[in-house]
C-alpha cells in the first residue's frame, strides 16, 4: 500500500464516494484513482469507479478487477450481466474460477497500446491516460453546465460583459454587488419577481431608481460604475455571498480545487 495507512485510504475513499453522491464526478474520480493507486485490491473503490466511467469497456475493466479479487462478488456479477454481450468477453461469471492477484500494472483501467508505448512504467502510462479521462465534457462539469442554486451563486443583471472585463482586468479596479431595494422584493426567496418575469432590458427600469445618465461615450453610468447589479435584496445577497465563499473555501481546503469563477457573456 506504499506506506499509506488503512485509515487514510478509507478516509479518502469516503470523501470520493461523498463527492460522487453529490454529483461531483470529477472530484470523486480523482479520489478513487488515489485509493486504487495505494490499494489496488480495494473492491469498493473499483465498484464505485465502474459508476464513474461511461464506456462499457471501462466498466467491464472495473468489474474484471473486482472479480479477480472476489470471484463471487454479486454486485460485479450483476453489473457484468447488464453490459452488452459483445463487451463481456472473458467476464462471464461461469468462466471465472479462481481469483487472479493483480499486478501493479493492472491497477488502472485498460488503455490504448500507443499510450503504453510512450512510457516504460505502466503505472505512469495509466496515470497519463487517467488525466485525459478526467477532462469531463459532460453535464456533470459545472463549468459547462452551471445552474444557480437556491442558497449560493449569483446572477448579475443589466450589465455589459465588455465593461465588466475592462473594469476588473484592464483597469484592475474592484467591483461590488448592488442589491435591489427591499420594497422591490415580492417573493419569499428574496428575488424580485421581475427577475423571472421580464427580460434584462425591461426589469432594470422597474427595479432600480438609478437615473439613466450617460458618460462621454454615451454609455449609461450604471454600466461603467463599479457596482454589479443583482436581483436580490441586501440580506439575501449577503447570505448568498457568504454561502458561495464558504463553499469555495471548503473545496480549496479539502480538494485543492478552486471552483470560484465569474462567467461573462
Amino acid at each position: 500500500m506504499r506506506n499509506q495507512s488503512s485509515r487514510e485510504i478509507n478516509d479518502n475513499l469516503f470523501r470520493a464516494v461523498d463527492a460522487i453522491k453529490r454529483g461531483d464526478i470529477h472530484v470523486g474520480k480523482l479520489g478513487l484513482l488515489w485509493v486504487l493507486k495505494h490499494d489496488p485490491r480495494n473492491v469498493l473503490a473499483w465498484l464505485w469507479m465502474s459508476q464513474c466511467v461511461e464506456e462499457n469497456s471501462k466498466k467491464a475493466d472495473c468489474y474484471r478487477q473486482v472479480l479477480k479479487i472476489d470471484p463471487n462478488n454479486e454486485q460485479a456479477i450483476k453489473g457484468i450481466k447488464m453490459l452488452p454481450l459483445e463487451k463481456l468477453g472473458d467476464l462471464r461469471p461461469n468462466q471465472i474460477s479462481t481469483p487472479i492477484h493483480p499486478t501493479e500494472s493492472e491497477i488502472y483501467l485498460t488503455h490504448e497500446p500507443d499510450i503504453e508505448d510512450k512510457y516504460e512504467d505502466p503505472v505512469e502510462a495509466r496515470l497519463e491516460e487517467s488525466r485525459k479521462e478526467l477532462l469531463d465534457l459532460s453535464l456533470f462539469n459545472k463549468l459547462l453546465n452551471y445552474r444557480t442554486l437556491k442558497s449560493k451563486g449569483l446572477e448579475i443583471i443589466d450589465e455589459k460583459p465588455e465593461q465588466i472585463f475592462r473594469t476588473l482586468v484592464q483597469e484592475g479596479r474592484s467591483m461590488y454587488y448592488l442589491p435591489i431595494p427591499d420594497d422591490k422584493m415580492n417573493n419569499k426567496e428574496g428575488q424580485s419577481d421581475l427577475f423571472t418575469q421580464l427580460g434584462d432590458g425591461e426589469r432594470i427600469e422597474s427595479m432600480f431608481t438609478q437615473p439613466d445618465e450617460e458618460d462621454d461615450e454615451g454609455l449609461p453610468l450604471r454600466h461603467t460604475d463599479n457596482k454589479l447589479q443583482t436581483p436580490y435584496i441586501s440580506s439575501v445577497l449577503q447570505k448568498r455571498l457568504l454561502n458561495t465563499y464558504y463553499a469555495a473555501r471548503t473545496y480549496m481546503e479539502e480538494q485543492g480545487v478552486n471552483i470560484l469563477f465569474m462567467t461573462l457573456g
